[in-house]
């Protein structure tokens, strides 16, 4: 299941001290930023992330500098009172094939 997924921005951190990096800024960003931090309520996947979990992180970067990453979770309990009907998932497509085939029955909310 995936938790979720955005595209990252170019010019952050290390990527801004690069010889000539100012001519591959667009005129509409004031300046590199040092560092990033995003966040997203998924308080919805509670269900799907009690007990145990394997988490994964697949970063597809084009150089060999590497990633820090830190991931914390924080729910909102009001989720794990509310009882919803079990539901089936099937994956209609997995370009990271970590699982092959399995499919996941769990008890999932309808919306966030």
């Amino acid at each position: 299941m995936e938790l979720l997924r955005f595209i990252t921005p170019f010019g952050v951190g290390h990527f801004n001290n690069k010889e000539n990096i100012q001519k591959l800024k667009p005129s509409y960003i004031p300046r590199w930023e040092d560092d990033i931090t995003w966040e997203e309520d998924i308080s919805h996947l509670l269900p799907v992330l009690s007990d145990e979990v394997w988490v994964g992180l697949y970063i597809d970067t084009w150089s060999n500098e590497g990633w820090s990453v830190d991931v914390g979770f924080k729910f909102d309990e009001y989720y794990t009172k509310t009882k919803k009907p079990l539901k089936t998932i099937f994956p209609l497509l997995n370009t990271t094939p970590m699982f092959p085939g399995k499919v996941v029955t769990i008890n999932l909310l309808a919306s966030p």
